[in-house]
């Protein structure tokens, strides 16, 4: 399955409600000093909610917003060339073809860093694409 470029645009400037509860219980995990890469940040709803101290790096397969590293980790893996220590996945691991080869790759260059992410083990309606 290819990512859909044009439907995740969509997605990056949307209002997605009902990721902001989310976006919360994840920055609770996150401490004034760290350094955030946010993979699949869409319209970088996280950045709202992490304290203003942190470095806050989105990561996303489009670049509708300002300083995103832009990549579509179903084509390849990379990751910004800045310091990080954690990782924020929430609600793009649904979107990778090659799970497992995109958890390989993430040990291989992040490791021991904090890895946090959501997952929908579940199909269900959503507005963001397939």
């Amino acid at each position: 399955m290819q990512t859909s470029i044009d439907e995740w645009r969509g997605v990056a400037v949307g209002a997605q409600p009902d990721w902001e509860s989310r976006a919360g219980i994840i920055a609770k995990l996150i401490r004034a000093t760290d350094t955030v890469l946010d993979i699949g940040a869409g319209n970088q709803k996280l950045k709202k909610f992490i304290p203003p101290a942190c470095t806050y790096v989105p990561v996303d397969c489009v670049d509708d917003l300002p300083g995103t590293f832009v990549v579509d980790f179903n084509k390849e893996f990379r990751l910004p060339d800045v310091p990080f220590n954690v990782v924020v996945c929430a609600g793009s691991l649904e979107y990778i073809n090659d799970l497992t080869g995109f958890f390989r790759a993430l040990a291989a260059h992040a490791p021991g860093r904090q890895v946090i992410f959501t997952y929908c083990s579940t199909r269900r309606s959503r507005s963001a694409p397939a």
